[in-house]
């Protein structure tokens, strides 16, 4: 049976200050090794999901608080930032935030140096991860003159580094364009089946997404709903009922499904090209 390495137990949480629950008795489990997608309407409590699994709720974010969340059997209650930093690694929004250095090469080595890893070592990884994303070349670029793309993935790198088994990104593709967010796709894909990771994303384009997923998580009034069987989310129809924009491959796809010309919604472009194959007989 797989592990569960995030259990999230009845949590309500609201914001100090604020007179409305955003999360509301969300009990749900993150396997090991899979791939997750946070999606819901603006508001719905996606980001604030997102910060109980490193503990930023309690401990950064403050109000009221209840139920509990368990990270590598960890109670992020009992355990500081610092040290789930070692099992989640979170990749904010706005990655140009989280960049504090004058070089990529720096900006790897930062929290290697923090947790006090000798130089040897600390080189050794930040050569591993370089290579392992493709971002050799850009070793010594000042990371705020990189592209948005370029930049998510140092911010990527530099979680990577320290090798948590847990990776979290909050609307990583909100300001990408198609390629650079087909690209950053593929590469969680292949930290998910290479390199064992475990992913949760939130976002909104979910296009890009659902090719790769295992678990889809919805939050709707705070509340979440896990959806293990992404086609009979998509056939559902439960994205539009929540005001997420439905991929027009789905869209289109749902229509002739309908009308009797396929059986089942591609979550793909190349599955999309072998139904149509199919439907037009060639």
């Amino acid at each position: 049976m797989p592990k569960s390495v995030i259990e999230v137990r009845n949590c309500w949480f609201k914001y100090r200050g604020g007179l409305k629950w955003v999360l509301k008795e969300v009990s749900l489990d993150i396997e090991e090794g899979s791939f997750n997608l946070v999606v819901g309407s603006t508001g719905s409590g996606k980001t604030t999901l997102l910060r109980l699994f490193n503990g930023l709720i309690p401990w950064f974010y403050r109000g009221e608080f209840r139920g509990s969340v368990r990270v590598n059997g960890v109670d992020t209650r009992s355990a500081s930032i610092a040290e789930l930093s070692k099992y989640v690694g979170m990749v904010s929004q706005e990655p140009e935030n989280q960049l504090l250095t004058f070089s990529v090469e720096s900006e790897v080595a930062f929290g290697l140096e923090n947790v006090g890893l000798r130089p040897s070592e600390i080189l050794s990884k930040v050569n591993s991860v370089l290579k392992e994303l493709g971002l050799d070349k850009l070793r010594y670029k000042v990371p705020h003159e990189l592209s948005r793309g370029e930049m998510l993935k140092v911010a990527i790198a530099s979680v990577l580094a320290l090798d948590p088994n847990i990776i979290v990104l909050d609307e990583p593709t909100s300001t990408l364009e198609p390629l650079t967010a087909v690209d950053l796709m593929n590469l969680l894909n292949y930290l998910k089946r290479e390199c064992g990771k475990t992913v949760v994303i939130s976002e909104h384009r979910v296009e890009y997404a659902l090719p790769f997923v295992d678990n889809v998580i919805v939050l709707s009034d705070g509340r979440a709903l896990v959806y293990r069987d992404v086609r009979s989310l998509v056939s559902e129809g439960v994205l539009s009922s929540i005001d997420v924009d439905e991929p027009t491959l789905i869209t289109l796809f749902k229509a002739l499904k309908n009308a009797g010309y396929c059986s089942k919604i591609p979550l793909s472009v190349a599955e999309a090209i072998e139904l149509l194959r199919g439907i037009l007989g060639c």
